[in-house]
């Protein structure tokens, strides 16, 4: 077993240090990251605090917290960020728009429960949601949930109200009646799940690869930083093994990032599966769950979209594997 992961590491490294051989343009005193309130986002906030970053040769991270996915989204499109952690829904978001080409180049973890639609008691089944109100943050993981939601249900777009709504939103709308379920995550889930006359109606743990978020970078950061964004990745790969072996005080480090508590975080460790390095190649097959879903996320995305130009496609090459060990060329 001692071997076995050894051998894991070796190959890891391997590959993030024959990026060496790609020489950077210049080399970045700082890259720019935004994140929201994510469990699954905050071990870069822990790389940094356990001065994992910023070393001799290697940039500094600038966290920028941000609300909500949408606003992550903003911040890239703006230029205000080099990168952020958001999902395929925000990749075909980012990519349809034209404003900024960006990739996906690390998967961070997959929810296995964390996102959810929570509804009013009297919706007992996914089928009764047919002609009710549903927020939802569109253009964002938001819109991974319903497409899973819709598969299982066999329920049509056309069949639901959509209301477009920010997270922060979405219990004070369920609570005033302005809507009758919504598609939401943590920490805010906790807030409406928290209120009497609701239940989780779905959640991904059934249907544990529709969420899969990622860190997706800017198309010119990749091409002429690659030495420092393999520190970044690097960097976070550490700072996750590192959480493995110490979860009380990663979860005393997530708290100050994250806004939910201890017990929180604890109890959500279930319904977030974090992958390491040499997790990953299998998410990155031709057949795997990104390139099966990709197409999922620009179609849903586009629909929900009436700006977007139609027949807009989202090229697999957006998935760019090439800081992941064992995994084929793209």
């Amino acid at each position: 077993m001692r071997v076995g992961i050894c051998w894991k590491i070796v190959c890891v490294l391997v590959v993030l240090l024959s990026l060496a051989g790609c020489e950077d343009l210049d080399n970045p005193d700082t890259l720019r990251l935004a994140v929201n309130p994510w469990p699954g986002y905050g071990y870069f906030a822990v790389a940094r605090e356990r001065g994992l970053l910023g070393k001799p040769g290697t940039p500094e991270l600038e966290i920028v917290e941000t609300a909500s996915l949408s606003d992550s989204v903003r911040a890239f499109k703006r230029g205000q960020v080099d990168m952020l952690g958001g999902t395929l829904a925000e990749l075909a978001a980012i990519n349809q728009s034209g404003k900024r080409a960006a990739s996906a180049v690390l998967v961070l973890d997959r929810s296995v429960g964390a996102d959810m639609i929570v509804a009013s008691k009297d919706i007992t089944s996914l089928d009764q949601l047919a002609g009710k109100r549903l927020a939802l943050e569109p253009a964002s993981v938001n819109v991974l949930v319903l497409a899973a939601a819709l598969a299982e249900s066999g329920l049509q777009l056309e069949q639901l109200e959509l209301l477009p709504l920010p997270q922060g939103e979405m219990p004070v709308a369920m609570a005033k009646g302005q809507a009758d379920a919504a598609i939401i995550y943590p920490p805010i889930s906790g807030e409406l799940e928290a209120l009497a006359g609701f239940d989780r109606l779905f959640d991904t743990g059934q249907a544990p690869d529709a969420v899969v978020d990622l860190l997706i970078v800017a198309d010119t950061v990749i091409d002429q930083h690659p030495r420092a964004l393999a520190s970044v990745i690097q960097a976070h790969n550490e700072a996750l093994r590192w959480g493995q072996n110490n979860p009380a005080e990663v979860h005393k480090l997530l708290a100050k990032h994250t806004g939910l508590s201890i017990e929180e975080l604890v109890t959500l460790s279930d319904s977030i599966e974090m992958l390491t390095l040499d997790n990953q190649a299998a998410f990155w097959q031709p057949t795997g769950p990104l390139h099966r879903l990709l197409p999922v996320a620009g179609r849903i995305v586009q629909q929900l979209n009436t700006r977007a130009a139609e027949g807009t496609g989202i090229p697999s090459q957006v998935l760019n594997n090439r800081f992941i060990p064992n995994s084929e060329a793209p």
